[in-house]
């Protein structure tokens, strides 16, 4: 296994984490994953500890990032964009969704 990881995803949307996972997964990709918390802080001056979250649209709270092996970045993005399209209506080559 590679040391070298590439981002294949990031985004803010639990649901499309899910499905890029989902459809790595489903075809044998191996990844892993960064979840960064966007509410909370280190510290004693962190700034959400002082002023909380309020405010904060609670659908940017998580970042999501998906990385896979370097050889496998290509292949990987190929399985992502046929989630892209066929959300957006178009039909997935192969069937896969």
């Amino acid at each position: 296994m590679g040391l070298f990881k590439e981002t294949v995803f990031s985004g803010f949307s639990l649901r499309s984490f899910t499905k890029v996972r989902d459809i790595l997964s489903a075809n044998n990709v191996w990844y892993t994953v960064k979840v960064r918390d966007r509410t909370g802080g280190i510290g004693l001056g962190a700034s959400r500890a002082v002023t909380g979250s309020l405010g904060m649209n609670s659908d940017f709270s998580k970042e999501y990032e998906v990385l896979v092996k370097k050889e496998d970045a290509d292949k990987a993005r190929h399985y992502i964009s046929l989630i892209t399209l066929s959300e957006n209506g178009f039909p997935s080559p192969g069937g896969a969704e």
